[in-house]
């Protein structure tokens, strides 16, 4: 998977189809998580490092023994600013 999946302040649905794993990126190497967008198809690779998405997903894999492979997720940015925190909820 090699596209970027963005979120935006609008509820997004993910689909987690992968474990965290890091990836090269022009800044170094990148934590991220293989995901399928479910009300679109798409599918995509989406950066963790942010802490306020990167703790919600830690407690998600902590609470399914230690998997996030599998696990439904909504996810969306508290507004549009660049900087913005993500709001995530398991499903």
């Amino acid at each position: 998977m090699n596209t970027q999946i963005k979120i935006s302040d609008s509820p997004n649905v993910l689909m987690i189809n992968s474990e965290p794993y890091v990836i090269f990126t022009r800044r170094g190497y990148t934590p991220v998580i293989d995901v399928e967008e479910i009300h679109k198809g798409a599918t995509g690779y989406l950066v963790i490092t942010a802490a306020s998405l990167g703790e919600p997903l830690h407690r998600i894999q902590s609470e399914n023994s230690g998997k996030l492979k599998g696990v439904s997720i909504t996810i969306q940015k508290e507004d549009s600013s660049k900087f913005s925190s993500y709001i995530v909820e398991r499903l």
